[in-house]
């Protein structure tokens, strides 16, 4: 008789369809065999360094946006203006308190934004899957607000800006959820592939490094 054809699909993995076929004459009491194989699936393509998608998407773009608006600023405005208003020092905060929040998403130096937009782009998008856009901009915020708070306490008069404060948090939390992802770092064009953990250390690292003042010989 005919025996119907059903679908087993696993988590990572091609589905495979199994067919039970009739027992052979002569043996009405033998089991009936199973046949195994690979059936092609029609699957998203991904590229090396895939695009964040859904919320992901505008959450990541607007946090790039905004901070490459700031530093276009940084390029056409006054630079007594720019640093009343987005960096974070004793003096700044006292007068403008706003400034625990804007110098987070403030670089002067291009570098500095693009390794941070870079990082973001990576750790951004794992991290918004696991706890929604509205808990990660919470996250991206207060974090921000935390080293804000710090700098001003442990060296008051020094001016500081970045988003590495927000950075080294949505790393963090990246690492806990997948430290073997592939980050892809790129060193004078070449691109440098490691995973996640590697580079999480290294960047905080480098920030822990320079906050504690042995970043300069």
């Amino acid at each position: 008789r005919t025996t119907p054809v059903r679908w087993i699909s696993r988590l990572g993995t091609t589905p495979v369809r199994w067919i039970s076929r009739p027992a052979r004459s002569g043996k009405p009491n033998s089991k009936p065999s199973v046949a195994f194989k690979t059936t092609p699936m029609a699957t998203p393509k991904r590229s090396f360094i895939a695009m964040p998608q859904g919320e992901a998407a505008y959450v990541i773009g607007g946090l790039i946006a905004a901070n490459g608006g700031v530093y276009l600023m940084w390029q056409s405005q006054s630079p007594f203006f720019m640093q009343e208003h987005f960096m974070v020092s004793r003096r700044y905060v006292l007068s403008h308190p706003h400034t625990l929040v804007t110098a987070g998403f403030s670089h002067m130096n291009g570098y500095h934004l693009l390794g941070n937009m870079v990082t973001l782009f990576f750790f951004g998008p794992n991290v918004i899957a696991a706890l929604g856009a509205r808990a990660f901009m919470s996250l991206y915020v207060s974090a921000g607000i935390a080293s804000s708070v710090a700098h001003v306490a442990m060296v008051p008069y020094r001016p500081a800006l970045g988003a590495s404060g927000s950075m080294n948090a949505v790393v963090a939390y990246g690492i806990c959820l997948n430290p073997w992802a592939l980050i892809v770092v790129f060193a004078e064009f070449l691109p440098i592939p490691m995973p996640a953990a590697l580079y999480g250390s290294i960047y905080i690292g480098n920030d822990l490094m320079a906050a504690l003042g042995m970043d300069n010989p």
